[in-house]
């Protein structure tokens, strides 16, 4: 019924907006998606890297939050968990 477009964050967009929020749960839905999606770990730090971070505490934040992830997200690739 009708013309209804839905628009919705690439992916990897995704996981970064989630991580911006930072909550475990948040944590889990972003290794989710990546896994369903196949999102490798050097996709995410190329468009992190491509970001114009304000220097401050939330970023550093962050960017730990980030790296943790990526960890993670490794770890899972190279226990063929897929």
């Amino acid at each position: 019924e009708g013309n209804i477009r839905f628009k919705v964050l690439d992916p990897v967009d995704f996981i970064i907006s989630k991580l911006r929020r930072g909550t475990q749960e948040d944590e889990e839905d972003a290794l989710e998606v990546a896994r369903h999606s196949q999102i490798r770990p050097d996709e995410i730090l190329q468009r992190v890297k491509s970001m114009r971070l304000p220097k401050d505490l939330e970023s550093l934040y962050f960017l730990r939050r980030v790296e943790r992830f990526l960890k993670r997200l490794e770890g899972m690739e190279q226990d063929g968990d897929p």
